[in-house]
């Protein structure tokens, strides 16, 4: 039931995910918090073996933030995962999980 959506000349596959970007690009415009903002960023889960295709998640925003306030600024990165309604198939559930495991050091974060 999603409706895809177009903000700046950029094709989202809902409102919800158009409305988080223009929110994300206010603070990265302000240049103050987000270093980066990125978007369908692909990280693999699981590593190509024999005879396997590798597990790929597909993120819908990855955000380097910053603490610009600290003379040696530290930064934290967040993967956000748009969710319309919050029903998380199965599928879903495992590969959050994987990705959990194998990058600690990144935030998972769901903007509902």
């Amino acid at each position: 039931g999603n409706v895809k959506t177009e903000c700046d000349g950029i094709l989202f596959d809902s409102a919800k995910e158009a409305q988080a970007y223009q929110a994300l690009k206010i603070i990265a415009d302000r240049g103050v918090l987000i270093a980066k903002l990125e978007r369908q960023v692909p990280f693999v889960l699981q590593d190509k073996a024999k005879g396997r295709r590798a597990i790929k998640m597909v993120v819908d925003f990855l955000v380097t933030w910053t603490d610009v306030g600290r003379p040696d600024p530290e930064t934290v990165q967040t993967v956000y995962e748009v969710k319309v309604r919050p029903t998380r198939t199965q599928v879903y559930r495992v590969k959050m999980k994987m990705f959990q495991a194998r990058y600690p050091e990144i935030q998972f974060s769901e903007w509902m």
